[in-house]
């Protein structure tokens, strides 16, 4: 369903989708997009409506049903409308108003985690241990705090079954133990508690509050990156567990029996047989990839530890595209130079965005307050540039990281979903302040650009992924960024 609420906050992953037309790109930092000032709002403010005992501002929309169920969807009419039940808007809306989609990736964290007391949305500050006491989810000790693990067996240790209640087991194990007393492990939340956008996590609080920010969205894998990663461009992980070993190099695979496996790092056309960037390109579109490279030893060193930089790059269908070098961008300090970029036309009609460690909001690697200014700078960037009049911008996290949540994850097949992560929803399309809780994981980013581009599904995951058309209101005067704009 989606939500209009009054909030005041930020988002902290970001996949834009930008269309080269009706931009009004070249704007100030000062009036971008317009002349109206940054922060202040030119769309009209929606009277609020109680639904249940949530207090909304607009229009409830969407379904929380199975993966690719339309439930008993609403309308995507203006907001504030009632609609008319069962009209979901079409393909062709979408394809007509969205020609670039930008993906920030982010790493590691949870949506109680950032998002936990955020107003309207399905946010808890709260959790409980194996031992059936309550654990309120702390401030957290530092900006890098690790709570544990989050690979495949901690994390489905923490599921337990869906009660999601071990997650006391599962990240607080050995060495990790002694991290939990300094870091409180996994029971810790950079969600403001007064539920007013501040601390590391403000941007995200900032941005959502006038975008859409979906409160209903899972990783593809109940695991770590790299997996995650590979689902993100094929909505496949070609049975992926895990990340590469950084001693041996290879990966772990789950059989169709369900036993581990170890596997080399290139998976083939039988294993993974397409990607979105293939599909993109057969249709006479365009791809580009930023994997953003580091500006020094230390970030070199703590990239080579976060361990996801090979996922892409381990399907040989992308890898073995002519234009793969190309399009696969190490640029440096993204948030410094991806401006420059797009000036020079360096964007595909999908761009996946890559931090570097350092501003991923990785545990240990990567501050979260750094790591959202980051976002701010990238954001700002695709805002002001010619691409915004027809984009969406979304922001997501690529996996759980070890935190805790309190939404069970469905079980769609013997891969995931896994735990349930932010993502925001960017755009002159985008509803003004609503929370979407329609049930989405990243092949739903994957689905969305398919259904903008006129891609069949790749895989039945991506078949039965619903796309984000719900977070958009395309019959609303196209926003200024000035908006969004921090």
């Amino acid at each position: 369903m989606v939500r209009h609420v009054l909030v005041g906050g930020t988002l902290a992953l970001l996949l834009t989708a930008c269309g080269s037309s009706g931009g009004s790109g070249g704007s100030s930092s000062t009036t971008p997009g317009s002349t109206t000032a940054p922060g202040s709002t030119s769309v009209p403010t929606i009277p609020p409506s109680t639904t249940g005992s949530t207090t909304t501002t607009g229009t409830i929309l969407g379904s929380t049903g199975t993966p690719g169920s339309t439930g008993t969807p609403g309308s995507t009419g203006a907001p504030g409308s009632t609609g008319t039940p069962g009209s979901t808007g079409t393909p062709a809306t979408l394809s007509s108003k969205i020609d670039h989609i930008f993906i920030i990736v982010k790493e590691n964290h949870t949506f109680d985690n950032y998002f936990g007391s955020y107003p309207g949305a399905n946010g808890k500050m709260q959790g409980v241990d194996s031992s059936g006491n309550t654990q309120q989810l702390v401030q957290p000790s530092t900006a890098i705090d690790d709570p544990g693990p989050n690979d495949w067996d901690p994390a489905h240790t923490d599921y337990a079954g869906g009660q999601m209640n071990a997650f006391d087991k599962g990240e607080q194990g050995s060495f990790y133990a002694i991290l939990a007393f300094l870091m409180h492990g996994p029971f810790v939340s950079f969600a403001p508690p007064n539920a007013a956008p501040s601390g590391a996590a403000a941007y995200y609080w900032q941005i959502a509050q006038k975008g859409t920010l979906c409160d209903n969205y899972f990783t593809s894998v109940m695991g770590p990156s790299t997996p995650n990663h590979m689902f993100l461009v094929a909505a496949s992980s070609g049975r992926a567990i895990s990340n590469a070993s950084l001693l041996g190099g290879n990966v772990t695979v789950l059989d169709a029996s369900g036993t581990q496996q170890s596997h080399g790092t290139s998976f083939s056309s039988s294993e993974i047989p397409t990607t979105l960037m293939n599909e993109l390109e057969t249709k006479g579109k365009t791809w580009r990839y930023f994997a953003e490279g580091s500006t020094n030893l230390v970030g070199t060193i703590m990239t080579t530890v976060e361990n996801n930089y090979a996922s892409i790059e381990m399907i040989d269908v992308a890898k073995g595209l002519p234009d793969f070098g190309t399009n696969y961008d190490g640029t440096a300090a993204l948030d410094v130079n991806l401006a420059a970029a797009l000036a020079a036309g360096k964007v595909g009609n999908v761009t996946w965005i890559r931090p570097s460690a350092q501003n991923s909001e990785h545990p240990i690697l990567g501050a979260v307050d750094s790591g959202a200014d980051w976002t701010r700078k990238v954001v700002n960037a695709i805002g002001q540039s010619q691409y915004w009049g027809s984009c969406a911008i979304f922001i997501t996290w690529d996996d759980f990281g070890g935190f805790y949540d309190h939404v069970a994850p469905p079980q769609v097949d013997a891969l995931g979903l896994g735990f349930r992560v932010p993502c925001i929803v960017v755009s002159p399309y985008a509803r003004n302040g609503a929370v979407d809780s329609t049930l989405y994981e990243h092949s739903s980013l994957v689905k969305t650009a398919e259904t903008a581009f006129g891609i069949a599904p790749m895989t039945a995951r991506d078949a039965a992924a619903s796309d984000l058309s719900k977070a958009f209101d395309f019959a609303q005067s196209p926003r200024s960024f000035a908006d969004f704009y921090h």
